[in-house]
């Protein structure tokens, strides 16, 4: 299951990036985070701009509301959601099937 923290009014939770990938996806949970696929290599910050715009898209929120606050230069990456609950995260992804 994914480990979900609210913080500052909006939710923390973290994400593996997999870079050089055959398509962008958001894939599955693995090991506590959720797991995401995306085109762009992971060189200037190209692959953590698509992660943003992945999950904003994934979430239905804006890419603003997406930062990565720990992890910039790791596949490992913590993730704060300014726009989404706990609860509010839980039922989307639920929705999605995740």
């Amino acid at each position: 299951m994914l480990d979900i923290r609210e913080h500052n009014g909006g939710v923390l939770f973290p994400i593996i990036v997999k870079p050089k990938s055959k398509k962008n996806e958001v894939v599955r949970f693995h090991d506590g985070a959720l797991r995401i696929k995306v085109t762009a290599p992971p060189i200037e910050g190209a692959a953590n701009e698509t992660c943003r715009k992945l999950l904003a898209k994934t979430l239905g929120v804006s890419k603003s509301s997406i930062t990565i606050i720990k992890g910039k230069k790791s596949s490992r990456k913590i993730i704060q959601c300014k726009t989404l609950t706990e609860k509010g995260l839980k039922d989307f992804l639920g929705k999605l099937g995740l």
